[in-house]
Protein backbone atom coordinates (compact mmCIF):
# COMPACT_ATOMS: atom_id res chain seq x y z
CA UNK A 1 0.00 0.00 0.00
CA UNK A 2 1.57 3.41 -0.81
CA UNK A 3 1.88 5.69 2.47
CA UNK A 4 -0.50 8.32 2.78
CA UNK A 5 1.72 10.55 5.49
CA UNK A 6 4.57 12.80 4.36
CA UNK A 7 7.58 11.29 3.29
CA UNK A 8 10.29 10.26 5.35
CA UNK A 9 13.27 10.64 6.88
CA UNK A 10 11.67 13.67 9.29
CA UNK A 11 14.09 16.10 11.02
CA UNK A 12 13.56 18.33 14.19
CA UNK A 13 14.51 21.88 13.00
CA UNK A 14 13.99 24.66 15.68
CA UNK A 15 10.12 24.12 16.63
CA UNK A 16 9.20 22.32 13.61
CA UNK A 17 9.49 18.52 12.49
CA UNK A 18 10.22 19.07 8.61
CA UNK A 19 10.34 16.17 5.76
CA UNK A 20 11.48 16.23 2.38
CA UNK A 21 12.09 19.21 0.54
CA UNK A 22 11.96 21.46 4.34
CA UNK A 23 8.49 20.95 4.32
CA UNK A 24 6.90 21.65 7.78
CA UNK A 25 4.90 18.06 8.89
CA UNK A 26 4.44 19.61 12.59
CA UNK A 27 4.82 22.95 13.96
CA UNK A 28 5.25 22.62 17.78
CA UNK A 29 5.52 25.96 18.36
CA UNK A 30 3.14 26.57 21.64
CA UNK A 31 1.67 23.37 20.99
CA UNK A 32 4.09 21.61 23.28
CA UNK A 33 5.67 22.76 26.27
CA UNK A 34 7.72 21.62 29.27
CA UNK A 35 10.69 19.55 30.17
CA UNK A 36 9.37 16.50 27.80
CA UNK A 37 8.79 18.64 24.28
CA UNK A 38 12.24 17.31 23.24
CA UNK A 39 11.76 13.95 23.55
CA UNK A 40 7.96 14.16 22.17
CA UNK A 41 9.63 15.87 19.12
CA UNK A 42 11.99 13.40 18.86
CA UNK A 43 9.27 10.52 18.39
CA UNK A 44 7.28 12.65 16.17
CA UNK A 45 10.10 13.25 13.89
CA UNK A 46 11.30 9.45 14.55
CA UNK A 47 7.67 8.29 13.19
CA UNK A 48 8.41 7.37 9.63
CA UNK A 49 11.59 5.23 10.17
CA UNK A 50 9.75 3.43 13.15
CA UNK A 51 6.59 2.75 10.94
CA UNK A 52 9.45 1.31 8.23
CA UNK A 53 11.50 -0.78 10.61
CA UNK A 54 7.81 -2.17 12.28
CA UNK A 55 6.82 -3.00 8.47
CA UNK A 56 9.80 -5.14 7.87
CA UNK A 57 10.16 -6.73 11.15
CA UNK A 58 6.29 -7.75 10.38
CA UNK A 59 6.99 -9.41 7.13
CA UNK A 60 9.84 -10.73 8.35
CA UNK A 61 7.67 -12.27 11.48
CA UNK A 62 4.86 -13.33 9.26
CA UNK A 63 7.23 -15.46 6.73
CA UNK A 64 8.51 -17.21 10.10
CA UNK A 65 4.78 -17.48 11.77
CA UNK A 66 3.79 -19.11 8.28
CA UNK A 67 6.63 -21.11 8.01
CA UNK A 68 6.05 -22.77 11.34
CA UNK A 69 9.50 -21.25 12.27
CA UNK A 70 9.13 -21.43 16.13
CA UNK A 71 7.06 -24.65 16.29
CA UNK A 72 10.12 -27.03 18.59
CA UNK A 73 10.41 -24.13 20.79
CA UNK A 74 8.08 -21.95 23.81
CA UNK A 75 7.04 -18.99 21.20
CA UNK A 76 4.79 -19.83 18.63
CA UNK A 77 1.61 -17.97 20.40
CA UNK A 78 3.92 -15.37 21.60
CA UNK A 79 5.38 -14.89 17.88
CA UNK A 80 1.53 -14.63 16.65
CA UNK A 81 0.26 -12.53 19.74
CA UNK A 82 3.86 -10.10 18.32
CA UNK A 83 2.79 -10.12 14.61
CA UNK A 84 -0.83 -9.39 15.31
CA UNK A 85 0.01 -6.21 17.63
CA UNK A 86 2.10 -5.18 14.88
CA UNK A 87 -0.05 -5.44 12.06
CA UNK A 88 -2.78 -3.76 14.20
CA UNK A 89 -0.71 -0.78 14.72
CA UNK A 90 -0.11 -0.41 11.16
CA UNK A 91 -3.54 -0.48 10.06
CA UNK A 92 -4.13 2.47 12.66
CA UNK A 93 -1.22 4.20 10.95
CA UNK A 94 -2.57 3.68 7.48
CA UNK A 95 -6.06 4.41 8.51
CA UNK A 96 -7.41 0.91 8.40
CA UNK A 97 -8.33 0.44 12.24
CA UNK A 98 -12.14 1.35 11.69
CA UNK A 99 -11.46 3.86 14.40
CA UNK A 100 -13.29 7.36 14.01
CA UNK A 101 -10.84 10.04 12.94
Amino acid sequence: MKTQHTPGSWKIEGNRIVGANNLTVVDCYGAMSGDDTRADMRLLAAAPDLLESLINAASWLQVAVNDNAFEDCAMPRAAAHVLAQALALINKVRGNDNEAD
